[in-house]
Parts: C-alpha cells; sequence; structure tokens
C-alpha cells in the first residue's frame, strides 16, 4: 500500500517521505498523550516528554526546557500529599559510568549525565510503573518510570528499551541499554533526571551510594 509509483518525480517523492516521517511523529506525540491520560486515569501522578514542542510562559525560567515534562509535571502534582502517608524513598544510580555533567537548573541541564559506552546496561533507579517508552527526536529511545511519594525518573539517549510502556519494574532491574540517540546529544553517555511533586530535583539528593 506505500509503494511509490514509478512515475513520480524526484519532487513527489520527497514530499511522500516527508508525510510518512510527519505521520511517525505525530504517532509518537498520540502515545505520550495516552501515556498522560493513562497515568491521571490510574491515579498516578505523571508526566511525559518531548522538548521544544510547547514553552510554558508560567514554569520558572531555570525549570523551563521548552517541554511538555515540564508542564504536566506541574499539572498533574498540583494536589498536596499529605507528609504523614509518605513512605521513605531511595534511588540508586542508574548506571555505573563517571559522572560527566551535573545537575544544573541554571544553565539549562536538568539531570545528571553519566559517561558509559553504547549498550551499558541502564538499571531503575527505583520500583516503578514504566509511564512512556518510545522514541523520541531529541532524547532518542527515552523512559518515564513512576515511583511512589510523586517522584518520577526519566532515562534518555538510550540504544535499546528492554522495558515497555505500562510495565511495572524493580529497584535495579535493567530497563534500557544506553546508547547516543537522539538530536541533544554529542556522544555516547546516560542522561537522567528525578522530580517530584512536578519539580526537578538534584538527583544527588536521593541516590545512595
Amino acid at each position: 500500500p506505500h509503494a511509490i509509483p514509478e512515475i513520480v518525480t524526484f519532487r513527489e517523492k520527497n514530499i511522500f517521505f516527508l508525510t510518512r516521517e510527519l505521520q511517525s511523529l505525530a504517532s509518537t506525540n498520540k502515545k505520550l498523550q495516552y501515556a498522560i491520560i493513562l497515568g491521571d486515569s490510574s491515579g498516578l501522578d505523571t508526566s511525559s516528554s518531548i522538548y521544544d514542542s510547547l514553552r510554558i510562559p508560567d514554569v520558572k525560567p531555570e525549570y523551563n526546557e521548552g517541554n511538555i515534562l515540564s508542564f504536566i509535571a506541574k499539572f498533574f502534582f498540583q494536589k498536596k500529599v499529605n507528609e504523614k502517608e509518605k513512605k521513605s524513598m531511595y534511588f540508586i544510580k542508574p548506571a555505573d559510568g563517571y559522572i560527566i555533567k551535573n545537575f544544573e537548573p541554571e544553565k539549562g541541564h536538568l539531570g545528571m549525565d553519566f559517561a558509559v559506552k553504547s549498550e551499558t546496561p541502564v538499571y531503575a533507579a527505583a520500583g516503578g510503573y514504566v509511564l512512556f517508552a518510545d522514541y523520541t527526536v531529541d532524547d532518542g529511545y527515552m523512559m518515564i518510570v513512576q515511583h511512589d511519594n510523586n517522584y518520577l525518573t526519566v532515562y534518555k539517549h538510550c540504544s535499546f528499551l528492554l522495558k515497555n510502556t505500562r510495565d511495572v519494574i524493580t529497584q535495579g532491574e535493567a530497563i534500557a541499554l544506553s546508547g547516543n540517540s537522539g538530536y541533544n546529544t554529542t556522544g555516547p553517555h546516560l542522561h537522567f533526571e528525578i522530580w517530584k511533586n512536578g519539580r526537578v530535583i538534584d538527583p544527588k539528593k536521593v541516590i545512595v551510594n
């Protein structure tokens, strides 16, 4: 059904392939929207991300990276959590590698970068529910995991995802392989973020050695 007639011009071929690419991007965006709805309807405070898709003016500049994650996290985490109902939470390092870039929100870097070779195992920093697992243009193969106490973890630029959306995972379980996918990367590494109540936080504050 997608065969291209041989009589079409070079320009028409370009239009054909561009149309298919746009359809693919639209499909990914629909999956992100579905993940958001799914998380809300199942009682989870959720979020998802495609950079440079939306710019939200009411998000503080140091946390606005021009992405859906900033907006959706803020929207879903508006409910206040009873302090007495909170459980203790801790996170482990998601990869065995050196930290080459720390949390610098004032410079637009909302996470921590681990220097690892391509196809190095990426581990779940804590147990949770896979909210999103798919390819995005800027961040490549990316996974977002929902945890207890309104925490989210985000894993970007992977080469392969070992888990799917809606999977339940345990702490320390291999969930992906690191890589260099997506536009916003200059070499193999893992970009890792932690969000709490709709605000990005420094991973070093909650990761145990």
